[in-house]
C-alpha cells in the first residue's frame, strides 16, 4: 500500500484534536483522533503545543475529511530545544468523492528567502548573493542559494528574513527595505491559501515567502563579501559568500528559492509592481 506499516503494539492515543479552526466560517472544526508511536507518548503535549502540527489543522482545507492521525516522529533542534520537524500520517479523503488522499506530511513550517540584488554604481552591473554550504539532505557539501531560513514558531516574516540576512551575510538592513514578493503576487489575506511558494507540496507542508533586498554599492563593497565566511557556528551554519552577476543567476544553482525568487523579480518587475529603480546606500 501507500502507507508504511505501522504495528498497533506501538501505537498510544494522544486523544482527539479539532480540525479546520481556521474555516468555521465553512465548516464547524470537528475532532479527529490522534495517535502516535509509543516513543513519543511523554511528548505529547510537545507535539500538541507546536505550531507547525497546530498550523496543519487549523488550516485544512475543508473540502478535505480528516479520519485520523497518526505522530510517527519528532524532532527536537539544539541549542533552544524547539520542535524543528514533526512527521505525521494523516488518513484523509475526498469530503465529497470520499477518495483516498495521500496524507503522510513532513511537517516543517514556514521559511523565508531574500533575493539580495547589489547594483554597482561605477557601471550600473547588477550581482546576485548566495549563500554555499554543506546540506546533508540534498548529498551536495557546497550547496548555492539564497539568504534563507524557517520561521522558528514566529509569524513576523519580514523580521525573520531581515534577521537571516544579517546572520548568514552580515548585512545589517532594517525591514523597511524589504520588499515582500509573494505578499504582492498572491495578496496577503491571512486566510489566502498560497502563503507562499511550496517547494515539496506532495510530502511538506513547507512554504516560502520571498522577499527582495537590492541596493547600489561600490566594487569594494562587492569584493568585501566575495568568498566572505559567515553562519551561526553553534547552529552548525559554515557560510561561504557567493557572487554572481544577475543575469547567471538562473544557472548558477539549483536551489527552488533562487528559481521561484528569480521568477517572481523578473515578472513583478515586468509587470511595474516592484519599482525599477534601485536606492543607494
Amino acid at each position: 500500500g501507500i502507507y508504511s506499516a505501522m504495528s498497533e503494539d506501538n501505537t498510544a492515543s494522544f486523544g482527539n484534536v479539532l480540525v479546520g479552526k481556521n474555516h468555521k466560517n465553512i465548516l464547524e472544526p470537528y475532532a479527529v483522533p490522534l495517535t502516535g508511536e509509543k516513543q513519543f507518548e511523554k511528548s505529547k503535549d510537545v507535539v500538541l503545543g507546536a505550531k507547525i502540527f497546530n498550523d496543519f489543522i487549523d488550516r485544512m482545507d475543508p473540502k478535505f475529511l480528516v479520519r485520523g492521525i497518526h505522530v510517527q516522529s519528532l524532532d527536537i533542534f539544539p541549542p533552544n530545544n524547539r520542535v524543528g520537524f514533526i512527521k505525521v500520517k494523516a488518513d484523509v479523503v475526498d469530503r465529497e468523492s470520499k477518495k483516498f488522499v495521500p496524507g503522510i506530511a513532513l511537517l516543517r513550517g514556514g521559511a523565508v528567502g531574500i533575493l539580495v540584488i547589489l547594483q554597482t554604481v561605477e557601471d550600473g552591473e547588477e550581482h546576485a548573493l548566495l549563500t554555499v554550504q554543506p546540506r546533508g539532505p540534498a548529498s551536495i557539501h557546497a550547496f548555492p542559494e539564497i539568504p534563507a531560513g524557517m520561521l522558528d514558531g514566529s509569524d513576523n516574516f519580514i523580521g525573520a528574513a531581515a534577521n537571516e540576512l544579517k546572520q548568514e551575510t552580515s548585512i545589517a538592513i532594517s525591514e523597511s527595505e524589504l520588499i515582500d514578493m509573494t505578499k504582492i503576487a498572491y495578496g496577503d489575506d491571512v486566510m489566502n491559501t498560497y502563503r507562499g511558494v511550496f517547494p515539496s507540496a506532495g510530502g511538506c507542508d513547507e512554504f516560502i515567502q520571498l522577499f527582495l533586498y537590492r541596493k547600489k554599492v561600490r566594487h569594494k563593497t562587492i569584493e568585501s563579501l566575495r568568498n566572505k565566511l559567515t553562519g551561526v557556528l553553534e547552529e552548525g551554519e559554515v557560510i561561504t559568500l557567493k557572487i554572481v552577476p544577475l543575469r547567471e543567476l538562473w544557472r548558477s544553482a539549483p536551489d527552488m528559492k533562487v528559481l521561484s525568487a528569480l521568477c517572481l523579480y523578473e515578472n513583478l518587475l515586468a509587470t511595474g509592481q516592484i519599482p525599477t529603480d534601485i536606492t543607494q546606500n
